[in-house]
């Protein structure tokens, strides 16, 4: 959803999958691997005492932490795998680190 590919994505080839191709641009080439549209919508965001780059930056750094929640979800090995509990309170958590921001 947040990269707009599907695992089983022409872009992936020679051992990339959609884990490794999250993993690898997390956290700090985020912005590369986002899709477009999502990514458009992060630009276009921002409000009147905010400003955008620091607004963006803000929508990035939550992709990235929502993303590194799906990387713990999906690790190969299913003992390594967070559970399920732990992965809604990761991304509750995230949800109420970004509206105080956002507030």
């Amino acid at each position: 959803m947040f990269t707009g590919k599907g695992p089983t994505s022409d872009t992936f080839k020679e051992g990339m999958h959609l884990h490794k191709f999250i993993e690898m641009a997390l956290p700090t080439r985020i912005a590369e691997i986002l899709d477009p549209n999502l990514l458009m919508e992060i630009e276009e965001a921002g409000g009147p005492d905010v400003s955008t780059t620091e607004s963006k930056m803000r929508m990035l750094e939550c992709s990235a932490s929502v993303l590194s929640v799906g990387i713990l979800c999906s690790n190969l090995s299913p003992k390594d795998r967070l559970h399920m509990e732990d992965a809604m309170k990761e991304l509750i958590d995230i949800k109420d680190a970004f509206l105080r921001l956002v507030v």
